[in-house]
């Protein structure tokens, strides 16, 4: 009746068909198949649950510890892309500068706290960002994970619309100001012709603003 068992929870994590892999497993894990299986054995085995072994779609493979293991994260997509779903209701996650070439940059993370920034525990997202047993802020690449209340961000957007306005403005108020005599603000080449672009700063990585 064990045996059973066990041969129906590796069929579940590799599938009907034998595979190598699956039988590397058994001849690892099983333990002998007369008198009674190693008490290892099914300690290990017990922890495959079938919540894992149907996690669908892509390859599965069980681990030493006897857990399912699968890829996350292939080559393709934006490894700095946030599930608007884990972000907090009325907070905003976004990727901050935390060093350059390894040198960590203080001036600019102190700038950040000041204007409420700070560091999403790695706790909150157990293994989505880290190792499952990571501990403190979650960064990549240089980069750090913070947030900050939405009604900040929200006021901080607001001012960086009204100063780019406020840039434009003076802009054609200067270029008005050098027409030749004669000319007026409505003649053919005296528009002013503005475009405006955004383009993220050097190494910030290129995703949106996450808002919960």
């Amino acid at each position: 009746m064990v045996e059973k068992a066990f041969d129906e929870k590796v069929t579940a994590a590799f599938g009907k068909q034998a595979s190598p892999m699956a039988e590397q497993f058994k001849a690892d894990h099983e333990g002998p198949r007369r008198g009674r299986p190693r008490k290892l054995a099914l300690q290990r085995d017990e922890q495959v649950t079938d919540k894992q072994v149907q996690a669908g779609g892509r390859a599965k493979a069980l681990g030493r510890d006897g857990k399912v293991l699968t890829r996350k994260r292939t080559t393709e997509g934006d490894k700095y892309s946030i599930d608007p779903a884990i972000v907090p209701d009325g907070w905003t996650y976004e990727w901050k500068r935390k060093s350059i070439f390894g040198q960590e940059d203080y001036d600019h993370i102190t700038g950040l706290m000041e204007n409420g920034w700070t560091p999403v525990p790695a706790e909150r997202h157990v293994g989505q960002f880290m190792v499952r047993n990571a501990t403190g802020e979650i960064t990549r690449d240089g980069l750090i994970l913070m947030e900050r209340p939405a009604e900040l961000t929200k006021e901080a957007r607001d001012e960086d619309r009204a100063n780019a306005r406020l840039l434009i403005r003076l802009q054609q108020e200067q270029y008005r100001a050098r027409m030749p005599s004669g000319m007026d603000a409505d003649h053919p080449d005296a528009r002013v012709k503005v475009r405006s672009t955004y383009e993220p700063g050097p190494g910030a990585p290129g995703h949106q603003i996450i808002t919960g």
